[in-house]
Order: C-alpha cells, then sequence, then structure tokens
C-alpha cells in the first residue's frame, strides 16, 4: 500500500525524527497524544488503465498535516518535507513511486490548542508491484 510508503518517508525525514519523534499517524492523531504530531491521509483515486485494460498506474491524494507550538519549527518542516518530496521518484516495499508532486502548502494556528500546522497537499503516482 502506498501508505506505508508515505509513512517511510516521513519516518526518513532528520527533522521530523529529531521534532517528531515517532508521533506519526494516519487519519487521525490520537487524542491522547500532546505535543509534536503529524498525520498523513491518503486518497486513492481509480486505477488507470493501459489500452489492453490491464491496471498500469494508480494516483493517490495525500494530505500531510505537521502539528506543533513553535512557528518557525513548523515552518521549517514544511519546507523540508516539501524538499523531501516534491519530484521523489522510486521503488519502496512493494510500490514503485514515478513521482510525488506537492500542490500546495498552508500554515494555519489555532488560538485555542496554541498549535501551528502546515498542512502539504501532494498527488503521488505509483504502481503497486504486488501480484
Amino acid at each position: 500500500m502506498i501508505d506505508a510508503a508515505i509513512f517511510s518517508l516521513l519516518k526518513l525525514n532528520s527533522l521530523v525524527a529529531l521534532e517528531i519523534g515517532v508521533h506519526i499517524y494516519p487519519g487521525v492523531v490520537p487524542e491522547k497524544i500532546t505535543g509534536p504530531a503529524i498525520r498523513y491521509i491518503v486518497s486513492d483515486n481509480p486505477s488507470e488503465f493501459d489500452g489492453g485494460g490491464v491496471e498500469h498506474k494508480k494516483t493517490a491524494s495525500v494530505q500531510i498535516d505537521v502539528f506543533h507550538g513553535n512557528y518557525t519549527v513548523v515552518r521549517a518542516m514544511g519546507q523540508a518535507l516539501q524538499k523531501q518530496f516534491h519530484g521523489h521518484k522510486g521503488q519502496h516495499d512493494s510500490e514503485t513511486i514515478f513521482l510525488i508532486d506537492v500542490l500546495d502548502s498552508n500554515i494555519t494556528h489555532d488560538s485555542s490548542t496554541r498549535e501551528h500546522r502546515i498542512t502539504l497537499t501532494m498527488t503521488v503516482t505509483y504502481r503497486d508491484n504486488q501480484p
């Protein structure tokens, strides 16, 4: 699944390792987690087929949200993740990633929690190599 490749790429980022540690979650950050965290959401789009009707490439929309109390750290992490993900190609476990395209990044602040959040939106074009 492409989710595992996204998770692996997030864990490889040195700034994520330093500032977030193991607090990387699919979908929703658990309520019991306080402090810096990342969540990622993957939405698969219908598969594309070649002329013979054989499944060839898939695309997924991915949203990554970084939550942190420090604006400067959130901004730096957003820049580091954009640099790491945009244009990325490669083999990850059972997926071949043809291209990751970062489409947008947006920083917000929640005054009730006093947390800053950067949201990265991207598309991933890939092929699942599992039979």
